[in-house]
Order: C-alpha cells, then structure tokens, then sequence
C-alpha cells in the first residue's frame, strides 16, 4: 500500500445542512455521512437543522447516533425544528437558534391506510404504540432541558409552538444567534431525490 502524500488532511470541522422530513431515507442518509466523517476523522460536527418532524424511530436512531459519535456534536436551529426534529436537536452539546427560529412541540400520531377496520385489539396496540413513541421523545426533551413532564404533556396536547426566547429559557438552546459558516470549513448540503 502506498502513500497518497498529495491527499488532502481530513478536515477537523463539518457543517451539514438537514432541511427534510426524517424518514428511513433521510435518516439512512444522514447515517451515511456522519459515518463517513467519523471514519474521516472529524472532530466537530455542526448539524444545521429545519425539519417538520417524521418517523419517531428514525428520529430517535439519528438522536442516539448522534450522542453515540466520538466528535462534539453542535446543533443550529436554522428555521424551524418541528416534532421528532426536537429529539434530534437536543443530541447537540451546545445547541444554538438563529432569532426567528421556532421549535414545534405535539404528541405522537399515527397513518391509517384507506379503509383500515379496526377492532378493539387493534386500537389498543396503535394507542400503546403511540404512548410509547410520546414517552420515549418526552424522555429525551425533559433529560436535555428545563422542561417538567406535565408541562411536556401541555406542550404535546396543545401542539404549541415556541420561540427562540423560549428555547432559551428552557435549556432547549445555549444561546440565539445568527447561523455563519467559516470562510473555509466544509458545508455539506443534504440533497434528498
């Protein structure tokens, strides 16, 4: 095996752009690269979020991916971090909005396909489905900020949104300040066809 003395070193610090519903897709990408840049070598991670939500599982898989990965993760609320996108967020160390950022806060859902008959045993499975979804992203948002549960469960039955002074407030973020990539670093743009 030789030598590449003309490669480029690996760089120390990434940005990476997520503006995507998270699915199995999105997620798997996402998964992709952040393996790929921990292979790399990259020490700093700063995941430049505006999400509406998605999967519940996915987005507790890139929330636990994210915690697990030996580089510090910062994350950058960069519109509007919506549903399971709150889950993902808080895996930041130090987690940052821009001024008008928001943070949409609801209770779990679920898809029903056409016309699906439900009986009695199937309620019951899709109810404790979705309890156990709202309590494993309630778990997270309350461990990571500020946040009661009873207030949590406001939040999720009141579908509220919040601001960037909220977020504050709560230990949602460390501080509101405008998103600058440095001259540079590199910034990497999912792009999701």
């Amino acid at each position: 095996m030789t030598e590449n003395n003309n490669a480029a070193p690996s760089p120390s610090k990434v940005y990476v752009s997520f503006g995507a519903v998270v699915n199995d897709k999105t997620a798997q990408q996402l998964a992709g690269h952040l393996g790929k840049f921990h292979n790399d070598g990259v020490s700093e991670l700063v995941l430049a979020l505006n999400t509406p939500g998605g999967s519940v599982d996915h987005g507790l898989m890139i929330y636990n991916l994210l915690r697990g990965l030996s580089m510090k993760v910062t994350t950058f609320n960069i519109g509007a971090v919506n549903s399971i996108g709150n889950a993902i967020f808080l895996a930041g160390e130090e987690r940052f909005s821009v001024p008008t950022g928001t943070f949409l806060f609801h209770g779990v859902g679920m898809d029903l396909n056409g016309q699906m008959r439900l009986e009695e045993k199937n309620l019951t499975e899709h109810l404790e489905t979705i309890r156990i979804g709202q309590q494993k992203i309630a778990d997270v948002i309350c461990g990571r900020t500020s946040i009661e549960p009873e207030e949590m469960d406001r939040m999720f039955y009141g579908q509220e949104t919040k601001n960037a002074e909220f977020a504050l407030e709560k230990g949602i973020i460390n501080d509101v300040r405008d998103f600058i990539v440095p001259a540079g670093v590199p910034f990497y743009q999912l792009v999701f066809n």
